[in-house]
């Protein structure tokens, strides 16, 4: 499906990107580092927990297949082996799975660069 959408979107000569998942952290962000005020890292997710790695290459090949371009989030919020809940000075999720604005606001440049290099034309 999302091939055929990309490939159609495509078609009308639509500049077609399509981000990729943020991770689920599994738990309520402020009550749990509430509860570990001393290591936040006891709430990170670990990596393999936050993101399903298949569905990510499957959308990515569907995407591209389809002539749009796919950016793969994951760098932005996780590292190699877990997805911290805090990057820089930035609680990155409000709740279970909403982004701060604060965090966000520190993405915008990067998704305004990812937007700026999608294609163009068929």
């Amino acid at each position: 499906g999302l091939r055929r959408l990309v490939a159609r979107l495509r078609s009308t000569g639509a500049t077609v990107l399509v981000l990729g998942p943020v991770p689920d952290p599994h738990t309520d962000v402020p009550l749990c580092l509430s509860e570990h005020l001393d290591d936040p890292t006891a709430c990170a997710p670990t990596r393999a927990d936050a993101l399903d790695d298949a569905g990510i290459a499957a959308e990515r090949a569907a995407t591209i297949a389809g002539g749009g371009r796919y950016a793969d989030l994951t760098p932005l919020f996780c590292a190699p082996t877990g997805c911290p809940l805090v990057i820089g000075d930035n609680l990155v999720f409000r709740d279970d799975n909403h982004l701060t604005v604060e965090y966000a606001e520190t993405l915008a440049p990067v998704i305004d660069t990812l937007t700026e290099r999608a294609p163009t034309r068929n």
